[in-house]
């Protein structure tokens, strides 16, 4: 089965990508960067809080692609150094995504460094008895911007339940 989401993911563009379709609101080559440098270096969860963009920018891009194409539902921190993560796609489909902390001496937990594990499918043929992704089999693939999305946000959950583009409130479990 083939998803086509209403509005492309803004984490399946790419510099160049981006750049070409700034142009048809007529805006400069540099705002690509500026977009960019909001998603994945400051890891904003709203179009609004991209300040240094004009407002009709702004709009445009809010109009044009989807900022976090998958919301939080549940974010399983186990009492060792995992986080499991369930996503809801837009499509109502769900993922997960698992954030390993590597301790390192000197530094703490939440200070070492990370492994994510993501998904690249809905589901999965392997049908493994101890993996809840295979249990309904392989569904389809996901996009680019799908698979990119939890990786801009993944390192403010790890301290908290709290994603900056969740679109509804998740479970937090112990």
């Amino acid at each position: 089965m083939k998803y086509t989401p209403a509005k492309p993911a803004l984490t399946g563009e790419t510099l160049d990508t981006l750049t070409e379709k700034l142009r048809e609101p007529g805006e400069p080559a540099f705002r690509a960067k500026q977009i960019l440098d909001w998603l994945y270096k400051k890891r904003v969860g709203r179009w609004d809080e991209m300040t240094s963009l004009p407002k009709p920018l702004r709009t445009w891009l809010a109009e044009t692609f989807e900022l976090r194409p998958a919301a939080l539902v549940l974010n399983k921190q186990s009492a060792d150094v995992t986080d499991k993560l369930l996503l809801e796609l837009g499509d109502r489909s769900l993922i997960e995504t698992v954030i390993i902390r590597v301790p390192q001496e000197g530094v703490g937990v939440e200070h070492s460094r990370k492994t994510i594990c993501i998904s690249t499918q809905v589901g999965c043929a392997m049908g493994c008895v101890f993996c809840a992704s295979g249990l309904a089999g392989l569904k389809r693939d996901l996009s680019a911007g799908e698979i990119v999305a939890p990786g801009p946000s993944s390192r403010r959950s790890t301290t908290s339940s709290s994603w900056a583009w969740a679109s509804r409130s998740p479970t937090t479990t112990r």
